[in-house]
């Protein structure tokens, strides 16, 4: 078509600025590097000018008129529809020449001066997407009407820009959007090259005006390193019917939870990036969007004309299970201690899996900072972890397993993966993963005769006879006990997690089962007693010894002191293999307990006195009531098809084997832990006497270097009391608040500013009353009973049958949920301790149940679902 009025995107001449305006002219140049792009058209400037006395006239009244803006009067649109003539008359000869057979385009602003390096004008001109042919007039007249619009005239006066813009219109063929966004590439002030884009769910006018939640990646163009900040994305924009008519959808989970772009899109667009900016010899801030078909368009480019801080670099902070291990508030001694321990496992476990020399500065920095602690409540840090786990083999595959296994949230989580791909490192790296999974159970066979040579050392050192600074140098041997039984134990929960994220994929393809369900079932099948089970079933043998002899049963049941009834024991040879029993226990059991990694909490049956309580508790349990035997439900795997059971089968004894180790090496952590117990408190004794210390237990609010540097003579000038006092004060304080501290938060920059404590106002405390609950379904069952909410484990006196609620479970919660006909947990994931004893001892058991011990009250009515994951409120307790 030849015509002064439009220009085709193919058209060989006539490309000027003066006639089809920035906006355009960027689009041209795109089109010229082979860079894919929506077709177009453009109505030219000249079509403008037939028009600009008018909006001249139009333009003056605006920028003088201190009251309301200029109208439109209905002489000027009949004078418009006149003078537009031959330009409507072209409009209608190229619109189908663009458009598909929904016949609609996007009509955008290309004024002169628009989208250059010296002003964008982002954002002040008009855009109309899904414009019919009927409705081209109209939105050609308001994208040359917004050139007289207050806030266009307000933005050129504040640039000196005072004349009335040249204006063209581009005419696009409108994507249908399955995702958009904003990418800006830059060159950092420390020479890196680097991308930030934002991008939703459907058309970029949710990004661009900010109206849509948006996930955020940042990504080194030289090594392919992505940084993700993931949004929960309500609402996604789309097309409607009529011109420029948008409307706002829902987006439901878990779609709203995902990163709206996929490794696919973001390669596309690291490698699409740097091409555009050597079209323009500079970085470029490019709108973009994935259409229905999956194919990236890129809709303008822009040059960037202000420097941009760019940050994505949160700290994302998130208890998820670690609550299982540390609950509530946590000591100095205690977080210092485990935060060392994490740092030497964790680095142990990724060098044995990769091979590439350059991973280990990077994971060894990570390491250094994957717990954090706030207010004396433990975290994961997020970020931490996800840098880690970049520098494994398959770091996609295991970054989402370990996410779904320890239960993190995925909103607003800081993800770090790599793009960039090396064959040859990666095949190596698969080859030491896989000998690392078949060796699995060899090494840790030799890494518990290894413990349990150790252990046998340390249990029965007598730290009283050892000067400070052997205390001190025992500490190295305890460190590399626990670090030795940790770091086998991590293997297998990794391992564990991968075979979980196999098992449930494996099941999700098969649509005759529940996949959630049937794992569940795959994971029981598997178990056999675990360890955690143990101390139960070796206290209940220790008092069915005692039911066996009439004088040892009379003595239990006597009112004489624990100590006493252990005095008695020890002396009297015909109860020697009570004795002997209870020795062991505490050897191999003992510190076995609620919160037994803290050092700061003593358990019960650390000794033998304190084990005849625990049988006394079990006598009671016993004779109150004997235990039914719980219905065995067919597994629903069963019904699978003939594959789905094979690799079901097989994928679950792998599995099951990995948690297996797994629960043995935390067992023994526990012990080595309990020996830390023991050396920490004979140290703040000592540190008492000297009177460094005002009691041996103020050891617990000093970091491991501080009590170490108190003996070996690097603390800094000072008294450490007066250092304890106030520590003591604050974590008394946060005590007493504990239950008000967010489950997840994130923090800019520095852990230090405010907004880490400010983080705690703004958490999710929240919880109105509600009849229907849902989780995470772990162990097969459906069961009725009331209520009973148990914060501390302490405080637990459950009734035979009730449905315990608890914020999270730890292995010496045990005792407790053996006697519960259900099991609903805030915390936790189908592989957490809760879901496991839940599934050994046959009770329904629903984890990850937002809020469960707030919006649930002891002596509601309730049904819980352990192969859905439902929890339903029968009837509320009267108050």
């Amino acid at each position: 078509m030849d015509s002064r009025f439009i220009q085709f995107d193919v058209d060989e001449q006539g490309w000027s600025e003066s006639r089809v305006g920035g906006k355009a002219l960027n689009l041209r140049r795109l089109r010229a590097a082979h860079i894919e792009i929506p077709r177009f058209f453009v109505v030219t400037t000249d079509a403008f000018g037939l028009v600009e006395p008018m909006l001249r006239e139009y333009y003056a009244q605006a920028s003088f008129d201190a009251g309301t803006p200029a109208q439109a009067s209905p002489d000027w649109l009949k004078d418009f529809d006149e003078l537009l003539a031959p330009v409507m008359h072209d409009i209608h000869s190229a619109w189908p020449l663009v458009s598909n057979e929904t016949g609609r385009l996007a009509v955008r602003s290309s004024a002169v001066g628009e989208d250059s390096a010296a002003l964008s004008y982002a954002g002040q001109y008009a855009t109309l997407l899904g414009v019919s042919l009927e409705g081209a007039r109209q939105a050609l007249w308001k994208c040359w009407l917004s050139t007289c619009e207050r806030g266009l005239i307000e933005y050129r006066r504040i640039n000196q820009q005072a004349s009335l813009p040249h204006m063209a219109v581009i005419c696009q063929l409108m994507v249908e959007a399955a995702k958009s966004g904003v990418a800006v590439s830059r060159v950092t002030r420390e020479g890196r090259r680097e991308a930030l884009i934002t991008a939703a769910y459907g058309l970029g006018v949710g990004v661009v005006s900010g109206n849509a939640a948006t996930d955020t990646f940042c990504i080194d163009l030289d090594t392919g390193r992505v940084r993700q900040r993931i949004a929960k994305k309500d609402v996604a924009y789309r097309l409607s019917s009529g011109d420029d008519a948008v409307r706002a959808e829902k987006v439901d989970e878990p779609e709203s939870l995902e990163p709206v772009l996929d490794r696919r899109d973001l390669a596309r667009l690291c490698a699409v990036l740097p091409r555009i900016e050597k079209v323009f010899g500079e970085p470029q801030d490019v709108e973009f969007a994935v259409d229905t078909g999956g194919e990236l368009r890129i809709l303008q480019s822009r040059a960037i004309t202000a420097e941009m801080p760019i940050s994505v670099h949160r700290l994302t902070f998130d208890d998820s299970n670690i609550t299982e291990s540390f609950p509530g508030i946590t000591s100095p001694l205690t977080f210092s201690f485990a935060q060392a321990l994490y740092r030497d496992v964790f680095v142990g476990v990724v060098e044995n899996l990769t091979s590439a020399e350059a991973h280990s500065a990077p994971s060894r920095a990570a390491a250094a900072h994957l717990l954090g602690s706030c207010r004396g409540k433990v975290y994961y840090n997020v970020d931490a972890w996800h840098r880690l786990l970049s520098c494994v083999p398959f770091q996609r595959v295991v970054r989402t397993a370990w996410d779904d296994a320890v239960g993190v949230r995925k909103t607003g989580v800081h993800v770090a993966f790599t793009l960039v791909k090396h064959t040859a490192r990666q095949a190596l790296d698969a080859v030491r993963f896989v000998l690392f999974a078949v060796g699995r159970g060899r090494r840790v066979k030799r890494a518990m005769r290894t413990f349990d040579r150790l252990y046998d050392r340390l249990h029965v050192i007598d730290w009283r006879a050892l000067s400070a600074y052997d205390i001190r140098c025992e500490y190295e041997l305890t460190r590399e006990l626990t670090r030795r039984c940790w770091i086998d134990a991590m293997r297998s929960d990794l391992l564990s997690a991968v075979y979980t994220s196999l098992l449930r994929l494996i099941l999700s393809r098969d649509r005759s089962v529940s996949a959630e369900r049937a794992l569940g079932d795959v994971l029981k099948s598997s178990e056999e007693e675990w360890p955690s089970i143990r101390p139960v079933t070796e206290l209940r043998r220790l008092a069915s010894l005692v039911l066996r002899v009439e004088t040892l049963s009379s003595l239990l049941h006597s009112d004489s002191s624990p100590a006493e009834v252990w005095s008695a024991i020890a002396e009297r040879p015909e109860f020697a293999q009570l004795r002997s029993g209870i020795v062991e226990f505490v050897k191999l059991y003992g510190m076995r307990g609620p919160e037994d990694l803290k050092l700061e909490i003593v358990q019960e049956g650390d000794t033998p006195a304190g084990v005849i309580g625990m049988i006394r508790q079990v006598l009671k349990q016993m004779e109150a009531s004997e235990d039914a035997a719980r219905p065995v439900r067919g597994s629903s795997v069963a019904r699978g098809r003939v594959d789905t059971r094979l690799m079901a089968g097989i994928i679950g004894r792998l599995c099951s084997g990995a948690l297996y180790d797994r629960e043995e090496m935390r067992l023994r952590r526990s012990r080595a832990f309990s020996v830390a117990r023991r050396l920490f408190g004979e140290l703040g004794s000592r540190l008492a006497d000297r009177q460094l210390l005002g009691s041996a237990r103020d050891i617990l609010f000093l970091s491991l270097e501080e009590a170490f540097a108190l003996v070996d003579g690097s603390y800094p000038p000072g008294d450490p009391k007066q250092t304890v006092q106030p520590r003591k004060d604050a974590y008394a304080s946060w005590k007493a608040k504990a239950q008000l501290m967010p489950s997840q938060f994130s923090v800019d920059d520095m852990v230090a500013c405010e907004s880490w404590t400010e983080a705690f106002e703004s958490g999710d405390r929240s919880g109105s009353p509600a009849e229907n609950l849902s989780g995470v379904p772990c162990s097969p069952g459906i069961a009725r009973g009331k209520c009973r909410v148990v914060l501390e484990a302490g405080e637990a006196v459950l009734e035979k049958g009730e449905v315990l609620v608890a914020l999270v479970t730890d292995p010496g919660w045990v005792h407790i949920m053996s006697r519960a006909g259900a099991i609903v947990v805030e915390k936790g994931n189908i592989l957490s301790h809760s879901a496991i004893v839940g599934r050994e001892l046959g009770i329904p058991t629903v984890v990850n149940v937002p809020h469960a011990a707030r919006l649930l009250a002891t002596g509601d009515l309730v049904e819980v679902d352990g192969n859905t994951g439902s929890v339903r409120v029968i009837e509320r307790a009267v108050p």
